[in-house]
């Protein structure tokens, strides 16, 4: 657990260094059936070795992680929190950070990465 949160706050010094990475926030709280989805670059095409980082409200603790398949698929368990906060990290794209709220009614998660600049 503390490779993985040292792992993460590496990426992220790193991406404030070279200026060229931002934190996308998409601050809509998104609905879905499970705490799983897909990441995708911005083209559709599937991307593997997402860092996807569960992480508390206030951003500084990481809870558990996992990283995308070859086909960019992902998933976590629900642990019965109200509210997740994620966050998904690929070196060379922006970061995006993410409230989710599980529901019968939720759709399915899919985020794209924007390359970073």
């Amino acid at each position: 657990m503390r490779r993985i949160f040292v792992f993460t706050l590496f990426l992220m010094i790193c991406a404030a260094a070279f200026g060229g990475y931002e934190r996308v926030i998409i601050s809509e709280l998104q609905t879905a059936k499970t705490l799983a989805g897909v990441v995708t670059d911005t083209n559709d095409e599937a991307l593997p070795d997402v860092l996807v980082v569960e992480v508390s409200p206030d951003g500084k603790t990481t809870i558990r992680s996992t990283t995308t398949d070859s086909e960019g698929r992902w998933s976590l368990p629900p642990t019965g929190r109200r509210i997740y906060h994620l966050l998904f990290v690929k070196n060379g794209f922006n970061d995006i950070q993410v409230r989710v709220k599980l529901s019968k009614v939720g759709k399915k998660l899919r985020f794209s990465l924007p390359v970073a600049t």
